[in-house]
């Protein structure tokens, strides 16, 4: 009887009961056959070998999950397809994020902010007067300079603390303002010849040490009188037709300037014009205020307040408002309108900033410690939850490795033959 028992058990009829061998311990060996992929993940939800199929498995998408639950024991981690999931939204939306932050930080424009504030009071700073035309056209569309009827005058006047007003010729000639696109805005308008140093200039206001203004008049052709007030010959028409031209025209002015957009890095040609018609004994007087913009352009880059032709800032001076004022005609002072180019109250600061490298990494930090708060630790509270109610009630110093699928399900073995009796074979 026991020879036939380990003739049995070493023999062809030990092979025959082999493939009852189901043992998944370590003392087992590795199996083989038909079951050569059980003991592993039997009632356990898992997928079988990967070296017995070919193409992945739907379960094996759980090797993508980044939050698995680690037990206090040293075995397999705890996945689930929740974790799966929110590893793929966390690293999708993280990648995401990475890519338009980086394509903001590259092409976004400035990020510019102006502050308004008063000028220094009694600054001795002057700031050269916007390229300007004055121009009267005869029926409404036709110019006129016919020095016989009326000329255009332009002064520099200064005004101290004495209140005394000077005045000091600019000189006139004709030119044309053309808009950035070449396009014809004006020909023929009348305006300041001075030029360089001597050009035209504003500072401060009527209450500064200093108060600089320019003054563009259209005065009617006057050939004088003699010491008895008699008119005296000369080349000037009659003052009634030269009334009766003007108060048919129009007046326009014209003001030339250069500014920056929010969105440009370098600056642009602006033309603005001014219309009026007259009215028949009344002189019309305009105020022209002027601001000042001062840009500061801070560097995109780290290098590239080194690289040369780099502006930290500039200055424009702008058209800030007009006010008109209308008075009686004056026959003794036979001055049509006139133009008074003064500073406004305030300027504009403007500073103009990109997005720095610490706050592109600062967004990213943010951005990760949220998405992990909000993906991460659920999907971690999920496995561990799970994890803890299947072992629930074991002690799991009595569990090891092989008990736990690779996902970290816990196997159950119990369809299994107890340990101790897995090497016994049939009689």
């Amino acid at each position: 009887m026991a020879a036939a028992r380990a003739a049995n058990s070493g023999g062809g009829g030990g092979a025959k009961f082999s493939l009852l061998n189901r043992g998944s311990s370590k003392q087992d060996g590795v199996a083989t056959g038909i079951f050569a992929d059980e003991g592993r993940e039997r009632g356990s939800g898992g997928s079988r070998n990967p070296q017995l199929t070919v193409l992945p498995h739907a379960s094996d998408i759980k090797w993508i999950d980044q939050f698995p639950y680690y037990p206090a024991y040293r075995y397999h981690s705890y996945r689930s397809y929740c974790g799966a999931c929110s590893s793929i939204l966390f690293l999708t939306i993280l990648l995401l994020r990475f890519s338009t932050s980086i394509m903001d930080f590259v092409n976004r424009p400035p990020i510019v902010t102006e502050a308004r504030e008063q000028f220094e009071r009694d600054s001795t700073i002057t700031y050269r007067l916007p390229r300007v035309g004055v121009q009267f056209r005869q029926n409404g569309w036709r110019p006129f300079n016919d020095p016989r009827y009326l000329s255009i005058i332009f002064e520099q006047g200064v005004i101290a603390m004495s209140g005394n007003v000077s005045y000091v010729d600019l000189g006139t000639h004709e030119c044309a303002f053309v808009d950035r696109d070449g396009r014809l805005i004006a020909d023929g308008a009348m305006c300041p010849l001075a030029s360089g140093d001597a050009a035209g200039y504003l500072q401060g206001d009527f209450h500064d040490v200093t108060f600089a203004f320019v003054r563009a008049r259209l005065a009617r052709c006057d050939n004088g009188t003699d010491v008895e007030g008699k008119p005296l010959p000369g080349m000037c028409m009659m003052p009634s037709e030269i009334d009766r031209l003007v108060y048919d025209g129009v007046l326009y002015m014209f003001e030339q300037e250069t500014d920056m957009r929010v969105d440009e890095s370098s600056p642009f040609l602006r033309i603005r014009q001014w219309r009026r018609e007259f009215i028949s004994r009344v002189h019309l007087s305009t105020d022209v205020y002027f601001t000042v913009r001062k840009v500061t352009v801070e560097p995109k880059y780290i290098f590239d307040a080194y690289l040369p032709g780099f502006k930290a800032g500039d200055s424009f001076t702008l058209l800030h408002s007009t006010q008109e004022t209308y008075t009686d005609f004056e026959e003794e002072a036979a001055q049509y309108a006139a133009f008074y180019f003064r500073l406004a109250p305030e300027l504009i600061r403007q500073s103009r900033s990109y997005t720095s490298l610490f706050d592109l990494f600062e967004t990213w930090g943010a951005i990760v410690a949220f998405l992990y708060l909000v993906f991460g630790l659920t999907a971690r509270s999920f496995n561990a939850f799970h994890f803890n109610r299947q072992v629930r009630g074991l002690d799991l110093r009595k569990l090891d490795k092989g008990q736990f699928t690779p996902f970290g399900r816990l196997i159950d073995k119990s369809f299994q033959m107890p340990r101790e009796f897995q090497s016994m074979t049939a009689d």
